[in-house]
């Protein structure tokens, strides 16, 4: 995904290393940016939600992309001041949106073991006068294995102040149908290398997507699909009982102001 967090790092950067004074800097510098990528339905294609990314801005620089600071940042712990940051900046702008509008935003591994990690984001949200009703935390799926009691804390407290949790990029990792009776999530998001075998030629590949899917349904939680680029693939999703899409057949993340000109009533 093009999320603010990432495991793998891009070729491009590959000798580049972030330390945690650069990205505070880059963070008080008012370097980093959120784009928004939205979330539709996809029986009435209407715009339902977005997720919010992160994206860094040097002066005079090509644009630096997630997956070449963030697994510098998961390393050096900037992930907890770069994650703070994105939550209180996007339920900022989500509080502006339309009431039906939710919001989605990524939690590391790492956030989720830091104390008060939940309160954090409900504050936040109390702050910015955006309903926790209307946030969705995405979380991915190797990260639930992230059992410790300040995990568990920060996971209760975000749904008692009434937030949604996501496993996001379901299908990456190996989960089975007894992991995901386990993993006490809200949204299942098919991740989007699944979403790609649709159109796979490979009796193989189709073979593993319906073992995932068929997981996700067997779950009974809603489906969102990641990656969607093609009407084969959303036809084919629909057809399977997937709800919401995101992906390039609808919109590449764009910076806020595009966002609002483009997805919200004026």
């Amino acid at each position: 995904m093009y999320s603010h967090r990432s495991n793998v790092r891009s070729n491009s950067k590959v000798s580049e290393m972030y330390s945690r004074a650069q990205l505070r800097q880059a963070i008080h510098g008012d370097e980093f940016t959120l784009v928004f990528q939205p979330i539709f339905k996809f029986k009435t294609g209407k715009f339902t939600g977005a997720e919010a990314l992160l994206r860094w801005n040097v002066q005079d620089a090509p644009q630096i992309g997630p997956g070449d600071f963030i697994p510098d940042a998961e390393d050096n712990g900037g992930i907890v001041e770069l994650g703070e940051w994105v939550v209180s900046r996007a339920v900022q702008e989500a509080a502006q949106w339309p009431s039906y509008a939710w919001l989605a935003v990524n939690a590391s591994g790492r956030e989720l073991q830091r104390r008060g990690y939940g309160r954090m984001v409900i504050d936040c949200c109390t702050d910015a006068g955006f309903s926790p009703a209307r946030l969705q935390v995405e979380v991915t799926e190797s990260d639930f294995d992230v059992t410790g009691p300040v995990a568990r804390a920060n996971l209760r407290s975000l749904r008692e102040g009434g937030a949604l949790i996501a496993i996001d990029d379901f299908g990456s990792g190996s989960s089975d149908e007894r992991r995901l009776a386990e993993l006490d999530a809200d949204v299942i998001k098919i991740d989007r290398s699944r979403v790609a075998q649709i159109s796979s030629p490979r009796a193989q590949d189709r073979e593993e997507l319906n073992k995932w899917m068929d997981a996700a349904l067997k779950a009974n939680r809603q489906i969102i699909a990641e990656g969607v680029e093609t009407k084969l693939q959303e036809t084919w999703l629909i057809a399977r009982g997937a709800e919401l899409g995101q992906g390039y057949l609808y919109s590449r993340p764009v910076p806020v102001g595009e966002f609002v000109e483009g997805f919200l009533p004026p």
